[in-house]
């Protein structure tokens, strides 16, 4: 997924007292059957009957990636070509297709059936311009509609991940819904629960949604970044929830939702991924 939104001192949070650990950090949804977890609810989607319904955040949704791994990056065809056909070494990784939709689609979908979300910023790098031009496309579609989330896209500086959401968090401004474009198995509920458990759990609002590495071993798609929270192995899904603290302020505070659900275990880096990703959509 590129650089991580959080490459802050998550570890330290299992350094805390046990009581804090369990005031804020991490909520586990876990056993790791990964069968049993399609059974179970990924967590409560609303809140509770007598809250008074919170106001929807924006979201940044991030979309660069030229692909080049999920090209392969001259691997051989045979042995890693996904169900579906082979993969255009020129295709723009959000234009990928999941289930005959482009990942970035089918991203923007579970963000627009959540409650939880306002306005969606989409953030396409100079180096996908065919990703520019198709959520252009997409948000003047939507604009035509009634529907009351409305898609707004970015060009982004082409600097990177970071730069590119540092440069959107400025102009939206904070708190804010994060989330990749190469994430094509997630739902609303996944939206909806990690920024209900941000507001319930978080001192300053902010979230990382991770899942066990184990589970990602399990389904046998690629792990990249990782790591240690109250001694388990877990690596960033991509979605995220950024308080209300500026970047550089306490980093501790900020609480780590561990789901282990595999469809948030699917990032869509590599040929493998991509054949994970279409086999359970």
């Amino acid at each position: 997924m590129g650089d991580r939104v959080v490459e802050r001192s998550v570890d330290r949070v299992a350094e805390r007292s046990v009581d804090r650990v369990a005031e804020r950090s991490v909520d586990r949804v876990a056993e790791r059957s990964v069968d049993r977890v399609a059974e179970r609810s990924v967590d409560r989607v609303a809140a509770h009957p007598g809250d008074r319904v919170p106001e929807p955040l924006p979201a940044i949704l991030l979309c660069g990636g030229r692909g080049t791994r999920l090209a392969g990056d001259g691997e051989s065809e045979s042995a890693d070509t996904p169900p579906g056909g082979p993969i255009d070494a020129s295709a723009e990784k959000p234009l990928v297709r999941v289930d005959d939709e482009p990942m970035v689609d089918r991203v923007i979908r579970a963000l627009r059936q959540s409650d939880a979300v306002g306005t969606i910023h989409a953030v396409a790098s100079p180096h996908t311009p065919g990703t520019l031009a198709h959520l252009r496309s997409v948000a003047d579609r939507l604009a035509t509609g009634t529907d009351r989330t409305a898609l707004i896209p970015r060009k982004g500086s082409g600097e990177g991940y970071v730069a590119d959401l540092q440069a959107a968090l400025a102009d939206v401004g904070r708190p804010a819904i994060t989330v990749v474009a190469d994430l094509p198995l997630l739902r609303a509920e996944h939206v909806s629960a990690a920024v209900d458990h941000a507001r319930r759990n978080a001192e300053n609002g902010s979230l990382t949604v991770c899942v066990p590495v184990a589970t990602k071993r399990d389904l046998g798609v690629s792990v990249d970044t990782t790591m240690t929270v109250a001694d388990a192995r877990v690596a960033p899904t991509g979605l995220n929830v950024v308080g209300r603290a500026a970047a550089d302020e306490a980093a501790e505070d900020e609480a780590v939702r561990i789901v282990d659900d595999p469809a948030l275990a699917v990032n869509v880096n590599r040929p493998g991924d991509l054949r994970v990703a279409r086999r359970r959509s």
